[in-house]
């Protein structure tokens, strides 16, 4: 059967993915870079398996044996694996089962990014129908608080570092 390799099986996601996998039959290698992951130890995973941490610079390496060695058909995306493999991502794109529009995808990862995106798109698209308001703060471009929507209950603060800061 196809084997598929499942990351993050300390993740309530990522073991919900094993059981629905191992159920349908499918092999499931489960990994995580922690030994008490529960997701190791489940009964629908046909091998469980500890790997570097994503930000090791060994994972890459690692993540290449290890799909050699076992055939795997397919990655399950997590927001991790995928931050992971993004220097090498048309490497991997073939076993990612998601767009192979690398600017899509990893802007999927950015709230900041979705957000400035569904503002942007055309209104009949009704994208932002059931948001509050919002908006995008750049910290090289502060807003005032007469830029901001009107409000009886506060502000929701989404800080994000890793991809929303910059443009996108």
């Amino acid at each position: 059967m196809t084997a598929i390799f499942v990351p993050d099986a300390h993740a309530r996601a990522s073991i919900a993915a094993i059981r629905s996998l191992g159920r349908a039959g499918y092999t499931v290698h489960a990994g995580s870079e922690h030994p008490d992951a529960l997701g190791l130890k489940s009964r629908f995973a046909n091998h469980a398996t500890l790997h570097p941490a994503y930000h090791d610079t060994q994972f890459i390496t690692w993540m290449r044996a290890y799909v050699a060695r076992h055939g795997i058909r397919m990655i399950v995306p997590s927001a991790g694996v995928l931050r992971a493999l993004e220097p090498v991502f048309e490497e991997f794109s073939h076993l990612l089962p998601v767009t192979s529009d690398r600017e899509v995808l990893y802007g999927c990862l950015s709230k900041c990014t979705v957000v400035r995106r569904f503002q942007d798109a055309d209104p009949a698209l009704g994208l932002m129908d059931h948001h509050p308001a919002s908006v995008v703060v750049d910290l090289d471009q502060p807003v005032g608080a007469d830029q901001l929507p009107p409000s009886e209950t506060g502000y929701f603060i989404k800080a994000e570092g890793h991809r929303g800061a910059g443009p996108g």
